[in-house]
């Protein structure tokens, strides 16, 4: 039968703001696993989803999250691979077509029939009592097995879950650049929540990191982890890094706009730039920027299981843990205006779910979600509009969003 979940969601993108939230959890299937929500993290994503920058336009509750972590209480007949008590952590995504080249070689987030996000999209499992899943701000999840990552013993559970998404988000690229390695030069663009881990897991790798930053707010904390700050408002310093071309790679974090090209110049020759920020505008840029060096623009999207499974392993062997500040449900809709107007004082918010109470606030009773479907469909953010035909065309240009999604590379020759 079905199971009552309470959890934290946004039913009007016009103030974005959540409240107390009554949905059902569909029975552990075969291939699941019934998830006891201990923490949750909060991610932008969650606040750009929750005011409606993503295509939401509340014509249904919405409960984000993804960076959830509780204790497995039961698993389905053909699970072999966790048993109950386990402690599990659940990311971006909760399920794809397992069928596809991409999903057969882990990389699961570039499913070719598009992967089931954590929240916002069409469930893919039959009958499912949340046709449009809903997320780990909530005190209970039904998930897949197979995304439902063990957690190594050493990685305390209240800070586990932006592991989930910044962490294999920073991860893979890093992976992919050939940074695990070490010995390079790494750049990363930006030092909020993404930047603090890209940080992090490049100096473990053995590598030398400089953060660009605007300003020196965050100078302090750069250099306190071993890394070097540049404000990337000195003319000089960055006339200097372009007459020496310095960098292997540059991880760029930043979802506002802001223009690429003045960072080619900063990479060596056969090297890349990761866009890991979903930049909303298109941007430009010429064919010469790249060309005469070899250089590479790629996009990269979180991270499938295999990644993830070996990026929460190398946490665990090097000790890297993200900074957070564990609050109350009742103070997330403090947490998102603060993420909203970039005056958080931590690198990232995560809520303790366990203490899921009525509180003052309050209840959204959530219908059974049928009658609205079609339209419920419409505003759900697909992956990919191709992939996803039963959707909108995604709200982000496509430009962007084709190189975040598919990670397609821009090359020279």
């Amino acid at each position: 039968m079905p199971k009552l979940c309470v959890g934290t969601g946004a039913s009007d993108p016009a103030d974005g703001n959540m409240n107390r939230v009554e949905i059902q959890r569909r029975d552990c299937g075969a291939d699941d696993v019934f998830v006891r929500i201990q923490y949750c993290g909060l991610c932008h994503s969650d606040v750009h989803t929750v005011h409606g920058d993503w295509g939401w336009t509340g014509s249904h509750v919405v409960i984000p999250g993804h960076e959830a972590v509780g204790v497995v209480e039961e698993v389905g007949s053909a699970v072999t691979t966790l048993q109950v008590g386990q402690r599990v952590g659940i990311g971006c995504f909760v399920d794809s077509c397992n069928d596809c080249e991409a999903c057969a070689n882990g990389d699961e987030n570039y499913c070719e029939r598009g992967a089931t996000q954590t929240y916002n999209t069409p469930s893919r499992t039959e009958g499912d009592p949340c046709p449009i899943t809903q997320g780990g701000l909530s005190n209970c999840m039904t998930v897949k097995a197979k995304f439902a990552f063990p957690l190594p013993d050493s990685i305390p559970m209240e800070v586990a879950g932006p592991l989930l998404c910044a962490g294999i988000t920073m991860f893979a690229p890093l992976k992919r650049a050939g940074m695990l390695a070490g010995g390079k030069h790494v750049a990363v663009v930006g030092f909020g929540g993404l930047g603090h881990m890209g940080v992090k897991l490049a100096l473990a790798m053995g590598n030398r990191v400089t953060v660009l930053s605007r300003g020196d707010r965050r100078k302090a904390a750069i250099e306190a982890l071993g890394a070097t700050h540049l404000d990337s408002t000195n003319p000089f310093a960055v006339e200097y890094l372009e007459a020496h071309a310095t960098f292997d790679t540059i991880l760029d974090t930043v979802a506002a706009s802001h223009p690429i090209t003045p960072m080619l110049p900063l990479l060596k020759h056969s090297s890349t730039l990761f866009m890991i920020g979903g930049v909303p505008e298109p941007f430009s840029v010429g064919a010469f920027d790249l060309l005469p060096r070899r250089l590479a623009l790629s996009g990269s999207l979180v991270g499938g299981t295999v990644d993830t499974n070996e990026m929460l392993q190398f946490c665990a062997a090097h000790g890297i843990l993200p900074d957070v500040q564990v609050i109350p449900p009742t103070r997330v809709n403090e947490a998102v205006r603060a993420l909203s107007t970039n005056s958080a004082e931590v690198s990232r918010y995560v809520v303790d779910m366990a203490t899921m109470v009525p509180g003052d606030w309050e209840t959204i009773q959530v219908p059974k979600q049928k009658a609205d479907a079609e339209k419920q469909q419409r505003d759900v953010r697909p992956l990919s509009a191709a992939a996803c035909p039963q959707t909108a065309p995604n709200p982000l240009p496509a430009p962007v969003f084709d190189v975040l999604v598919r990670s397609e590379e821009v090359v020279g020759p």
